[in-house]
C-alpha cells in the first residue's frame, strides 16, 4: 500500500532562529493533513535547529537531515528533494509565514485538474527597521488553466510580475521533476529563477490560482547592499535573457513582449546603479560611466530596451528615457535618485509608485 503524502515540503535552515519556529507552526497548522516536511539544517551556527525541533514536537510527518557543512541553499535543496516521497514538492522558506491554506488551495487544483504544476501568488510584506510590516504587496498572475501552448504564453506574464523568481509559491509533480536539481554555485534567486524556468518548459498543464496563501518578509534595510557585485546584476540580465530566448524560441517575441522585459531590465540597471553611485560606493566616477556604456553595448540592452521602446508605467519610462539618452550621467542621477529615496525604508520608497 503506498503511503506516500501528496506533498513532500522541503525547508532549508542556516541561522534562521528568529523565524523558523513560526515557519515551521505555520505548516502544522495547515487546514490540510496530507504532507511530510523535510528540514535539511544546512550546518546553522546559531539555535536553528533547536528551534525548529521544538516546533515540530512529536510530528511524524516532520523529519530532520543535517549537513555536515555549510552546503549553501541549492545543495540543500538537492538533498530534501533526493529525500521526498510525496506526489508533488514545494520549497517553503524557514523565515516565511504560509497561511493556514497555503496546502489545501493547492491540493484543491491537484485534485480538480492533476496538473505538472500549480502556481499560487505570495503576498511580500515590507518591514521598516522597527521590526513593522509597512506596506504589503500582492503578486499574482492571471488565474486559469494552462495547457499546451498555453503554458508557453504564460512565462512572460510571470517573469515580468516577478513570480517566476519564487519557488516557494509553486508546487510541482515529483515525477515531472525527476533527477532535475537546482543548479549549485548560482547566486540568490537565480537558482530558484532557473529551476522554474526548466520546470515550466516541461510543464503541459499549469494551474495558476487565485490566491495569495504565502507570506514572503522583506527587510529592506538589511538587505540593502553598497557594493558593487557586478556578479549579481549579471545573474539579473541572465535571467531577462533566457525570458527574451524563451520568447523567441516558443514564436512569442513580440514588440510588447520586449517593452514588458525592457521594463524589467531596466529597474535590475538601475538598481545596481543605484549602488555604484551610493556615497559609500568605492566605484570611481570614471568606472561608473564605463560600466553604464558597457551594458549599452550588450545585444540584450539594444533588443529589449532601446529598440522596443518605451515601456508602460511612470517610473519605467523614466528608466527608459534615462537609459536611451546619449548622456550617461541622466542615468547615474536617476540610479543615484532611486537608490536615495529608498534608503529612506520601504515607506518612503512606497510612495513614489505610481
Amino acid at each position: 500500500m503506498d503511503d506516500a503524502p501528496l506533498f513532500s515540503l522541503v525547508m532549508c535552515l542556516f541561522d534562521v532562529e528568529s523565524y523558523v519556529g513560526e515557519a515551521v507552526e505555520a505548516l502544522r497548522a495547515q487546514e490540510l493533513d496530507d504532507w511530510e516536511l523535510i528540514i535539511v539544517d544546512d550546518a546553522a551556527e546559531d539555535r536553528s535547529v533547536l528551534r525548529a525541533l521544538r516546533a515540530a514536537g512529536r510530528d511524524p510527518r516532520i523529519r530532520m537531515v543535517h549537513n555536515n557543512a555549510n552546503l549553501g541553499l541549492a545543495a540543500s535543496r538537492n538533498r530534501g528533494l533526493d529525500l521526498a516521497r510525496g506526489r508533488y514538492v514545494a520549497f517553503p522558506d524557514a523565515e516565511d509565514h504560509p497561511e493556514p491554506d497555503y496546502l489545501s488551495v493547492a491540493a484543491e487544483a491537484v485534485a480538480a485538474e492533476d496538473p505538472d504544476v500549480v502556481v499560487e501568488g505570495v503576498v511580500e510584506d515590507y518591514f521598516n527597521h522597527r521590526g513593522n510590516v509597512a506596506f504589503s504587496e500582492e503578486l499574482r498572475a492571471p488565474a486559469g488553466v494552462y495547457e499546451g501552448d498555453e503554458v508557453d504564453r504564460l512565462m512572460l506574464p510571470l517573469g515580468v510580475g516577478r513570480l517566476i523568481d519564487f519557488v516557494f509559491t509553486k508546487f510541482f509533480r515529483r515525477a515531472m521533476v525527476g533527477q532535475t536539481r537546482f543548479e549549485v554555485g548560482r547566486r540568490h534567486y537565480s537558482e530558484d529563477f532557473f529551476f522554474v524556468l526548466e520546470m515550466m518548459e516541461r510543464a503541459r498543464k499549469v494551474v495558476v490560482v487565485d490566491r495569495s496563501a504565502y507570506r514572503f518578509e522583506k527587510h529592506i534595510r538589511a538587505e540593502r547592499n553598497l557594493t558593487f557585485t557586478e556578479g549579481t546584476f549579471l545573474e539579473s540580465e541572465r535571467r531577462v535573457a533566457a525570458l527574451q530566448l524563451h520568447q523567441q524560441e516558443h514564436g512569442l517575441d513580440t514588440p510588447d513582449s520586449r517593452r514588458a522585459l525592457g521594463a524589467v531590465y531596466g529597474r535590475a540597471i538601475m538598481d545596481e546603479v543605484a549602488r555604484i553611485t551610493e556615497q559609500m560606493s568605492d566605484v570611481p566616477k570614471g568606472e561608473r560611466v564605463a560600466w553604464l556604456g558597457k551594458v549599452k553595448e550588450d545585444p540584450l540592452f539594444e533588443t529589449v530596451v532601446a529598440g522596443a521602446g518605451q515601456p508602460d508605467g511612470f517610473l519605467d519610462g523614466l528608466i527608459h528615457q534615462a537609459l536611451v539618452d546619449p548622456n550617461p550621467k541622466k542615468a547615474l542621477r536617476l540610479g543615484h535618485l532611486i537608490g536615495y529615496l529608498k534608503s529612506f525604508g520601504p515607506e518612503s520608497w512606497s510612495r513614489t509608485q505610481p
